[in-house]
């Protein structure tokens, strides 16, 4: 399920970088905290001699900004990021996985200063979350003794979500424009882990939290743009 999620955004990226108008920014990396509440999880992991991990996941990925009609300033977002510790022989790794599309409003805050703007923005996404649950093997001489003590167990959750965003941006020189953003992952519809095709109920109850994302967006100007402005 996590490869088709992948496969179509991007796909839908792809084909919505065709429509972008010619200012429109062609590079957006963007790196970000996530902050789940994991509390339960983290204490159920506790009490079965696994580590805790921690709240906050650094997520890293890119934005993309089109408007396929005049009216319609459709946004895109691919990122990816992971939270693990490790103590003795047991290790815990969370990964998320995260694709949305939205829509946003923009406006300047100061007549005096244009380059500053503020923006809104709301969205739908959808997710993957993997847990890594490892314990070492007791005997690790070789490759074949390792897979002779399988010892790792990986469960898999789909989450889909609603996404709100707040933010300002600033634009330098018509090229590079510095944005940063508050937003939550509201995911009330998470599902049930899945550990080879079987359902297991657990821990969090759902992957909402507090999303802050820090972007760089580079464009490109061409002749046309130059009587049109960023």
């Amino acid at each position: 399920m996590k490869r088709l999620i992948y496969v179509l955004g991007v796909a839908l990226w792809a084909g919505t970088a065709l429509a972008q108008e010619p200012s429109a920014p062609i590079f957006e990396p963007v790196s970000g905290m996530f902050y789940p509440n994991i509390s339960d999880l983290n204490e159920l992991l506790e009490k079965n001699g696994f580590p805790k991990i921690s709240a906050s996941i650094t997520m890293t990925g890119s934005w993309t900004r089109v408007r396929a009609v005049e009216w319609l300033p459709l946004g895109l977002t691919l990122a990816k990021g992971s939270s693990g510790a490790e103590h003795g022989s047991r290790r815990v790794r969370l990964t998320l996985f995260y694709f949305s599309a939205f829509l946003d409003r923009r406006w300047p805050l100061s007549e005096r200063v244009p380059a500053l703007r503020g923006f809104v923005s709301g969205g739908v996404g959808v997710g993957t979350a993997t847990l890594l649950l490892g314990q070492r093997a007791l005997t690790e001489e070789n490759f074949e003794s390792v897979l002779q003590a399988a010892h790792d167990t990986l469960l898999r959750r789909i989450f889909l979500s609603i996404v709100p965003r707040v933010g300002i941006e600033f634009v330098l020189a018509d090229v590079i424009t510095l944005r940063v953003s508050v937003g939550y992952i509201w995911a009330p519809w998470s599902g049930a882990w899945e550990h080879f095709s079987e359902r297991v109920a657990g821990p969090p109850k759902d992957f909402s939290g507090v999303l802050v994302e820090f972007i760089i967006s580079y464009s490109l100007k061409t002749s046309a743009d130059s009587h049109k402005g960023f």
